[in-house]
């Protein structure tokens, strides 16, 4: 058990705005930790909105959203005047470079606090910003309890993609929220990965820099860091309007995030195995509901889907012939091939 110092405030009332998912959760886990119950917004027009409605302590505003930007919101908020010129407004970016501080406090903003969040420095800020009646008492000691999922973090740890140490930093070491995190930024991975290559497709430079920035932060808070390195050159390249050099960078990116679902998928598939006594020995039964399920992604051109059930399919123990003809059905589908993935399946299905 591992303890660190935070400060209690259950009656705060605190926004958190950001377009991605995770790193919404990740921040509500975090301020959770202080027994606060923190609003969400996920776009700069829903956190107007949510400002209008209720009156905040305090505000976490993601800087790079799509439409309307942290700034832009900023500003619209501090253009209400009387109270909402006061709200402390406090900048989350992933790119804390030398005088931002400057750039952003210029812009309306009180403070900012860099992505992937620092426990420290988010209790800092809770304390500095936060009006003192609603602290509850000193600094106190929290306690944070290890997880009993030893098998699934072992099973983590051994993932060549993954440095689990940093992604327990990101959550103070609470080996539950770190699994937590893992798995919504799992569920979301190919939907993400596929986005991004249509807007670069599409030559949205505009957007597909944008989405490499949030992947970028969410990469590191998992501790997935090539990945992330790779996310922040495309997220440049980007901003550069350098089309040739996302279309160099972005094939690599996009098999890493392939090969990263398909060990999160072996890592969660093994656990699910061994936690309900099964031996992972692969059966008829099973098989033909999941090819049913993959030949009906297929006909709705869903790679997503398709993608998520053979990844499944390929952690049991089928025979060699039915594992090649997964594995040439996932290619299928992560090329968007879905009459050859339909095709294959079929072979499937006849040989069971």
């Amino acid at each position: 058990m591992e303890s660190t110092k935070l400060i209690i405030a259950p009656n705060a009332e605190i926004l958190v705005v950001d377009d991605n998912g995770l790193n919404l959760k990740v921040a509500c886990g975090l301020l959770g930790l202080s027994k606060i119950k923190a609003k969400t917004a996920s776009s700069g027009k829903d956190a107007i909105a949510t400002v209008l409605q209720n009156k905040f302590d305090l505000v976490f505003m993601d800087h790079k959203m799509p439409d309307m930007d942290g700034i832009e919101t900023v500003a619209h908020i501090r253009n209400f005047g009387h109270d909402y010129e006061s709200i402390p407004i406090v900048a989350l970016t992933a790119n804390a470079v030398q005088g931002a501080d400057k750039t952003f406090l210029s812009k309306g903003f009180n403070d900012f606090i860099s992505k992937p969040i620092d426990l420290q420095k988010l209790n800092k800020i809770l304390q500095q910003w936060l009006p003192p009646d609603k602290i509850a008492g000193e600094l106190m000691e929290q306690s944070i309890e290890s997880s009993g999922a030893a098998g699934l973090m072992n099973a983590i740890a051994r993932l060549s993609g993954i440095d689990v140490q940093v992604g327990l930093s990101r959550v103070s070491d609470q080996e539950d929220m770190y699994i937590e995190n893992l798995e919504f930024f799992y569920d979301e991975l190919l939907s993400r990965r596929d986005a991004m290559a249509d807007y670069l497709s599409s030559k949205n430079l505009s957007r597909f820099s944008i989405d490499a920035h949030s992947i970028k932060s969410v990469l590191a808070t998992i501790g997935a860091l090539q990945l992330s390195d790779i996310a922040a050159k495309l997220e440049v390249a980007g901003n550069n309007n350098d089309t040739d050099l996302c279309l160099n960078i972005f094939p690599a990116f996009h098999e890493g995030l392939t090969s990263l679902y398909k060990d999160l998928s072996d890592a969660f598939s093994s656990e699910k195995d061994a936690s309900s006594g099964e031996s992972g020995k692969g059966n008829a039964e099973y098989l033909l509901e999941d090819i049913r399920k993959a030949i009906s992604a297929a006909d709705d051109s869903n790679s997503e889907l398709g993608l998520e059930v053979i990844n499944l399919l390929l952690a049991h123990d089928f025979d060699e012939q039915i594992t090649a003809l997964l594995n040439e059905a996932f290619a299928a589908f992560d090329d968007f091939s879905y009459d050859q993935a339909k095709e294959i399946l079929e072979k499937v299905l006849e040989k069971v």
